[in-house]
Formats: structure tokens, C-alpha cells, sequence
């Protein structure tokens, strides 16, 4: 499963995106400006729900952050 997220705010100079990746117990994020280099952090879990726990909450913290 892959979620993909934008922030677009010219007032504020925000051209961000944010991608989760959901990879069997794994998650991988990667975020950054747009047309820049990313960053990108690997998430290791014991369990598939742990890392879907992981990943929903990552949304959700974005999505309440103006990310769309």
C-alpha cells in the first residue's frame, strides 16, 4: 500500500510532498521539497498491524498538517 501527499502553500513558501510505503512489517517514508532531493527513513515492526498502526497514524499526522 502507498499513500502519496502534497502541501501546497505558496503564502508560506511550502512545496513539500510525503510519501508512505507500506512494505509488509515495513514502512518506508520519504519526504522533501518538490523537484529536491528526499529524505527517506526505513520502519522495521514485529508485526503487520504494528505497521499498519504506523502507517495510518503517519497519514493521519499529515493530513492534519494541511498535506492533501
Amino acid at each position: 500500500m502507498i499513500k502519496h501527499l502534497v502541501c501546497v502553500d505558496p503564502f508560506n513558501n511550502h512545496f513539500k510532498d510525503y510519501t508512505a510505503e507500506l512494505i509488509g512489517t515495513n514502512v518506508l517514508c520519504k519526504w522533501g521539497r518538490i523537484g529536491q532531493t528526499h529524505q527517506s527513513k526505513e520502519f522495521e515492526f514485529d508485526t503487520i498491524q504494528e505497521a499498519v498502526n504506523f502507517f495510518n497514524k503517519k497519514i493521519t499526522e499529515k493530513l492534519q498538517r494541511g498535506y492533501q
